[in-house]
């Protein structure tokens, strides 16, 4: 049976308010409507205001909204320095999406990751069912990168972590962090975000950041 649920994460400060309204929109406006929506927001500074803005579109469609305030979990990037960053306009919510391996309810099986600068236009309950529960992820491939790899991803080839694609990479491309869905309750099981903080604590300022971590742990496993 179907789970009625389909969970997204979306991640920013307060200065995201419109760009993930804009999202949330566009993945109710095209999603199954047999299926409930339940969106968690990882965010640091939202005011009842900018939640308030969100649930007005209650009127129109049926979702659950719940924000979790990361502050409390804010600590375990002590070690980032954003200004070390190569994109300069990147700040340190960009790493909030990582939490989604700890702070999401237990009964959250598999969830999306969209980047609240995205818009939706398709019906992304078909990629949900899709994912069976011996999968760990569904990821893009990011295929700028991987066209000018030996320049955009010079740096992976200077670390351990991305050994398999120094070997192979057309068999371990990299990924795009941007849109993703995960299966949370493996993901759990491998210990992905305990291995994502290792990866952390050993390069503390990758040189794309999430991407970078994300692709160093979850990319050996889905491949």
């Amino acid at each position: 049976m179907k789970n009625k649920y389909i969970n997204f994460v979306l991640c920013g400060d307060k200065n995201f308010i419109v760009p993930i309204t804009v999202a949330i929109t566009s993945i109710l406006k095209n999603i199954d409507k047999s299926r409930v929506s339940r969106f968690f927001l990882l965010t640091t500074d939202f005011s009842d205001n900018e939640i308030n803005t969100i649930l007005k579109l209650k009127n129109k469609y049926n979702f659950e909204l719940i924000n979790i305030d990361i502050k409390n979990n804010i600590n375990i990037f002590d070690k980032i320095d954003i200004t070390k960053n190569k994109i300069p306009y990147v700040s340190l919510a960009v790493y909030y999406r990582l939490l989604m391996f700890k702070v999401l309810p237990e009964d959250v099986d598999k969830c999306f990751y969209i980047d609240s600068n995205m818009i939706i236009d398709t019906d992304l309950s078909i990629i949900h069912d899709n994912l069976t529960e011996d999968e760990l992820a569904s990821i893009v491939v990011e295929p700028l990168a991987m066209q000018h790899k030996k320049s955009i991803l010079y740096h992976c080839y200077k670390i351990d972590d991305f050994k398999n694609f120094q070997e192979n990479s057309f068999k371990y491309p990299y990924l795009n962090s941007s849109f993703f869905l995960v299966n949370i309750k493996l993901a759990n099981e491998l210990n992905i975000f305990e291995k994502m903080l290792d990866f952390l604590n050993r390069y503390p300022n990758p040189t794309y950041a999430d991407h970078d971590t994300l692709n160093a742990i979850i990319r050996k496993k889905i491949f």
